[in-house]
């Protein structure tokens, strides 16, 4: 389990990466947060799932907590973006009132806090 997780946090802080580079931001400011959002974070997720480290697990999983539901209003276009992403739109886009919800971050939330339940079972069995 470790090891796809580690997998598929990699992919995604390298599409991230791509995305950040990509991206032409007008701060530096900008720069930074997509830094972080799409790349920090989750290489600190590769490296809690690498080494077993529960708490860089525990904020990728927050992370991947608040990327579940998103707005699609037009004002909210660079929190929409996700590096890889399964979404179900509900709502009226047409109006800006839209939501998506991302079953990949889902997935990731559940994936990764089984990990942290996995990881906190094993450090208590050792005591």
């Amino acid at each position: 389990m470790y090891f796809i997780a580690s997998i598929v946090l990699s992919i995604y802080a390298l599409i991230g990466l791509v995305i950040t580079i990509q991206l032409n931001f007008d701060t530096i400011f900008e720069q930074l947060i997509s830094l972080l959002m799409f790349f920090i974070i989750p290489a600190l997720g590769v490296y809690g799932s690498y080494y077993k480290k529960r708490w860089a697990l525990a904020v990728a999983c927050c992370y991947f907590l608040f990327r579940i539901l998103k707005s699609g209003g037009s004002e909210h276009v660079y929190f929409a973006i996700s590096p890889i992403s399964l979404s179900f739109a509900f709502g009226d886009f047409s109006q800006g009132q839209g939501y998506l919800i991302d079953f990949f971050a889902i997935c990731m939330t559940l994936g990764l806090f089984r990990l942290i339940q996995v990881e906190t079972k094993r450090k208590h069995s050792h005591e």
